[in-house]
């Protein structure tokens, strides 16, 4: 496929979706073709995480939010560290699984992750912060779920352009910046290019992390590393007997939103998961091995008796 027919499906799909998570699904099965420099930023984020946990990459268990069709989580895996990926997009999810079926997929939201306090030793994220456009909210829930000497590295700065156009900080980068913003907000998503995201992130990683830095990267890029979550937290490294389980982890991203609730899901038929507070009983249905744990579906699913679940989510469809 020609770079120009990629870059024309990538228009067509910016301007037929609503919303970031359409625009990823129309464009997850050719994102590899056309987002190729991201593995160079990729590389340079396992070369970090490798001297930091170095000889432990095996008790080292990582989150990576945004992991799209898996080249990041694919790498990591590849150098030995436990990883998880979770994407709001469910194609990309569902080529990720084709791709990679062994890796463990988790399909929610960045701003209700749906898993347990002091889980992961380490959360990365590549190529995806732009979309978010409440740094705060997301970097509390990274914070939330790191142990207390974790690491969130997050890349690249400044953001490209539909993460592929490179941008000058002068008046045309800005003009142009000024018209994509005003573009993705008519279409009714966000991605954000300009050069003050990366200030920004820097200025609230200080209000929650010991230690925050940048690191260069190619093609005059930066990443952001941040160390140590202020928040009180008991250090659990894993251990060599210990085996996390996957299902343990997960939390019923509704509870989790309400800071009050624990959100314990129960595993019904390997089909569907279900928030066993008394309050909530939330369900979420696990397709292609993924877990659905976004809100909208919990709720979508509420009303359904645990009897009815006996069947896979495919056969609702």
């Amino acid at each position: 496929m020609t770079k120009f027919i990629l870059w024309f499906k990538i228009i067509w799909a910016a301007l037929s979706s609503r919303s970031t998570q359409a625009f990823y699904d129309k464009i997850s099965t050719f994102y590899d073709d056309i987002y190729i420099e991201h593995e160079v930023h990729a590389k340079t984020i396992i070369t970090m995480l490798y001297e930091i946990y170095a000889g432990d990459e095996n008790k080292t268990f990582i989150l990576d939010l945004g992991c799209g069709t898996g080249m990041m989580t694919k790498l990591l895996s590849e150098k030995g560290f436990t990883v998880v990926g979770v994407d709001i997009s469910l194609s990309s999810l569902c080529v990720h699984h084709d791709n990679y079926p062994t890796h463990e997929l988790i399909q929610a939201d960045a701003y209700f992750l749906p898993i347990a306090d002091n889980t992961f030793h380490s959360v990365v994220c590549l190529g995806v912060w732009r979309h978010f456009p409440d740094v705060e909210k997301v970097l509390s829930e990274v914070s939330r779920i790191l142990t207390s000497d974790g690491t969130f590295i997050v890349g690249y700065f400044p953001p490209a352009l539909a993460g592929s156009i490179s941008l000058n900080q002068n008046w045309t980068g800005r003009l142009l910046i000024r018209f994509y913003k005003i573009l993705t907000k008519t279409l009714g998503y966000v991605d954000r290019a300009d050069f003050a995201l990366e200030e920004e992130t820097v200025e609230v990683a200080k209000k929650m992390f010991s230690s925050v830095s940048k690191v260069d990267t190619a093609f005059d890029r930066n990443i952001l590393l941040a160390q140590y979550p202020l928040e009180n937290k008991i250090y659990t490294k894993t251990q060599d007997s210990e085996v996390i389980q996957f299902y343990d982890i997960l939390r019923c991203p509704s509870c989790v939103s309400t800071n009050k609730r624990i959100g314990q899901l129960k595993l019904i038929q390997n089909n569907w998961l279900i928030c066993q507070e008394p309050e909530c009983k939330h369900k979420y249905p696990i397709h292609k091995s993924i877990p659905l744990l976004l809100q909208e579906e919990g709720e979508k699913w509420a009303t359904v008796s645990e009897e009815n679940l006996q069947v896979s989510f495919e056969e609702y469809q």
